[in-house]
C-alpha cells in the first residue's frame, strides 16, 4: 500500500503544471521543454507504452521502435538500426527477458549476463539515461513453451551486473504481483494501466546517483 501511494503522489507530480483541462494542457507543454523517451522491449512494454504516453504526454514524447524486441539476441541484431531511426533520446527504458525463457529463443544466463552488459553500453553510448525494467512472472500456465524458472534468474544478473554499466533498474517484477493475468504471460488493460504508472514514475524520477529500485 505504501508503494502504491508513493507511485500515485510522484504521478501526480505533472498535475504541479496547472494542467486541469486540455486546454490547459496544450498550453503547458507549449511552455515546458518537451523531452523524449524511447521504450524498447517485448510485448509487455507494448502493453504498457500507450498509457505511459498518455500519462506523461506534458512534458514527454514517448516512442518505440515500432516492433516487438524479442529476446536479447533480436535486440542486438537491430538495436543500431532503432536507434538510428529514433534518435536524440533523453531517456530510453528498456527490457528482455520473457523471449529468453521462450522455447525456440532461449539463451543461458551466461549468454543473458553477456547481451545485457552488450545492449548497455550500446544505449549508454547514445548520452541517454537508460532505465531497464525487470522482467515481470511468469505464471506456471505459460509453460511448457516458457520457463518461468528463468525469470528469476535473469532478473538477479540486471540487478547485478547494469548498474556498473551505468545503467538504472527498476524492478518491476516485484510490482507485478496480485495483477491479473490473461494467459500466465500478459495482463489485462488494468493491469498495463497499474504497470504503467510505475514506468512513468520511474520516467519522472531525477536519480543522483545509479542504483537499483525494488
Amino acid at each position: 500500500m505504501n508503494k502504491i501511494r508513493a507511485v500515485l503522489m510522484i504521478i501526480g507530480l505533472w498535475t504541479v503544471f496547472g494542467c486541469s483541462s486540455k486546454s490547459d494542457i496544450s498550453s503547458s507543454a507549449a511552455s515546458l521543454e518537451v523531452k523524449t523517451v524511447l521504450i524498447i522491449g517485448d510485448s509487455i512494454s507494448l502493453g504498457y507504452g500507450e498509457f505511459v504516453g498518455e500519462s506523461l504526454a506534458a512534458k514527454f514524447v514517448v516512442r518505440g521502435p515500432g516492433t516487438n524486441a524479442r529476446n536479447t539476441t533480436f535486440t542486438l541484431e537491430n538495436i543500431d538500426a532503432w536507434l538510428a531511426r529514433h534518435p536524440n533520446n533523453d531517456i530510453i527504458t528498456w527490457n528482455n527477458g520473457i523471449w529468453n525463457a521462450t522455447t525456440g529463443h532461449k539463451t543461458s544466463t551466461d549468454q543473458y549476463r553477456t547481451d545485457l552488459i552488450t545492449i548497455a553500453r550500446k544505449l549508454k553510448a547514445t548520452g541517454s539515461r537508460i532505465v531497464f525494467f525487470t522482467t515481470t512472472p511468469l505464471l506456471p500456465e505459460a509453460a511448457p513453451y516458457k520457463n518461468p524458472d528463468l525469470i528469476p534468474e535473469f532478473n538477479a544478473i540486471a540487478k547485478a551486473v547494469l548498474p556498473g554499466e551505468g545503467v538504472e533498474v527498476w524492478d518491476l517484477n516485484s510490482y507485478s504481483s496480485g495483477l491479473q493475468y490473461i494467459d500466465g504471460t500478459h495482463f489485462d488493460r488494468a493491469g498495463y494501466k497499474y504497470l504503467a504508472s510505475i514506468v512513468s514514475m520511474a520516467i519522472l524520477y531525477q536519480p543522483s546517483v545509479v542504483t537499483t529500485f525494488d
